[in-house]
């Protein structure tokens, strides 16, 4: 079993158990807090996929993109994965990075 599916076990049963307690309300705030957590998660997701379709567009290299974004290589490759695990930097640096992209 994954571990994301732990995490939404975990989540469920404090819910649950926020409902029982009469704390509808902080239930609520809780549920709404995730959804715009997920929300951004995945419109930064989406941002840095976009980065790397311009990259390879632009024929760079791994090399190349770290020293117009001034991200490490290291970084950039943990940038890649598809999994839970994968290493999003600062927003504003990848919004730069993309404005880059798009002028070179």
């Amino acid at each position: 079993m994954k571990k994301i599916y732990y995490l939404y076990l975990v989540i469920g049963i404090y819910c649950v158990v926020l409902l029982i307690s009469g704390k509808m309300w902080l239930m609520i705030a809780y549920l709404t807090m995730l959804s715009v957590a997920k929300y951004y998660s995945i419109k930064r997701q989406k941002e840095l996929n976009y980065m790397w379709h311009l990259a390879e567009k632009n024929g760079m290299s791994l090399s190349e993109l770290s020293q117009l974004s001034n991200i490490g290589q290291l970084d950039l490759k943990a940038t890649r994965y598809e999994e839970s695990g994968r290493y999003l930097p600062p927003r504003k640096v990848v919004r730069q990075t993309i404005n880059k992209l798009e002028k070179y």
